[in-house]
């Protein structure tokens, strides 16, 4: 966990510097130019200078491992309390984002035949990871949780 952050660090740290030689560019990101309109003038945008190609590059890679350490952390918390998992419980072992208690019900029960012990249903670490889930908010479409799984599903 400590390495993917550390990781993680380092990309959004390269995205900085990168997006700080953007801003500073001598000609500067926007050109304006003033068109005449009878009495009156209008300013007009002329150019915008493109992002750097890399900047979403980097900022995918960034939020792939921001989510990796949650996964990291789940499984490094399921395996202290139920042991090394077998590759079937491994595989199902995942953070959900659910947007709706039933979807959160579903991820549950994915879990109950072959799911490792302490991601079965009346457990303490589902109840933690149910009070983290975006459907507990008014604004679910906006909870963190929700936002890194859409940008890195996008990406």
């Amino acid at each position: 966990v400590a390495a993917t952050l550390s990781h993680a660090d380092e990309l959004v740290g390269l995205i900085s510097a990168l997006l700080f030689d953007y801003q500073t560019q001598p000609d500067g990101i926007f050109g304006l130019r003033e068109v005449p309109a009878g009495a009156v003038s209008r300013t007009v945008v002329d150019r915008v200078a493109p992002i750097p190609r890399k900047v979403p590059l980097l900022v995918a890679d960034a939020l792939i491992a921001l989510r990796a350490a949650l996964e990291h952390a789940l499984f490094a918390e399921v395996e202290l309390r139920d042991g090394l998992l077998n590759e079937k419980a491994a595989r199902l072992v995942e953070m959900p984002a659910a947007e709706s208690r039933d979807k959160f019900d579903e991820w549950v029960t994915k879990r109950a035949r072959n799911g490792p012990p302490s991601l079965r249903a009346g457990s303490e670490l589902v109840a933690r990871i149910e009070r983290l889930q975006p459907f507990n908010r008014k604004d679910a479409e906006n909870h963190p949780l929700k936002l890194l799984t859409l940008h890195t599903n996008h990406a």
